[in-house]
């Protein structure tokens, strides 16, 4: 999928666990606007990973 990554590369990336990306995302750490749900997986949407970074939030 262009522009979709997984958690589990996602969570690669910043070098946490999967499940701290999961505990992250529930709690509201990470802005819903950063994934995206394709047939009950979820995506990390990668041109979306740098406005997050960058953001003040």
């Amino acid at each position: 999928m262009i522009g979709l990554i997984s958690l589990k590369e996602f969570a690669k990336r910043l070098n946490v666990p999967v499940s701290t990306i999961r505990t992250w995302k529930q709690r509201g750490n990470i802005p819903s606007f950063l994934f995206k749900k394709v047939g009950g997986t979820i995506f990390v949407r990668e041109n979306k990973i740098s406005e997050w970074v960058d953001s003040d939030a």
